[in-house]
């Protein structure tokens, strides 16, 4: 598929979105965390150890001062395998809140 420029006035739209989430996220204007993540509601329906590692170690990404949206994804995968843990992991996860933070994630490196 051959490169598609895009038109002038999308490109600036594009730029300046993401210029405006960098700029409210450094003002402090933005949530920097997404919404409280249900360590202890996973811990109580976790199986084994294995799984509570697991749940553990998204808890220590999240907690990160530059947590990586691309371990997260890999945490969630992780606890999405196990049928006791999904319900809980998949509505946390779903939730709006926690895709924008992810996505700042993503963007943050434009």
């Amino acid at each position: 598929m051959p490169f598609k420029r895009r038109p002038a006035g999308e490109r600036y739209a594009v730029e300046r979105s993401a210029a405006v989430r960098t700029s409210r996220r450094e003002s402090g204007l933005m949530e920097d965390r997404p919404p409280a993540f249900p360590r202890d509601q996973l811990y109580e329906a976790a199986a084994d150890e294995a799984s509570r590692s697991h749940i553990d170690a998204l808890h220590d990404e999240l907690s990160k001062d530059r947590p990586s949206a691309e371990k997260i994804e890999t945490h969630v995968q992780r606890l999405r395998e196990q049928p006791a843990l999904l319900a809980i992991v998949t509505n946390w996860f779903d939730d709006p809140r926690v895709q924008t933070f992810l996505g700042d994630l993503s963007s943050a490196g434009l």
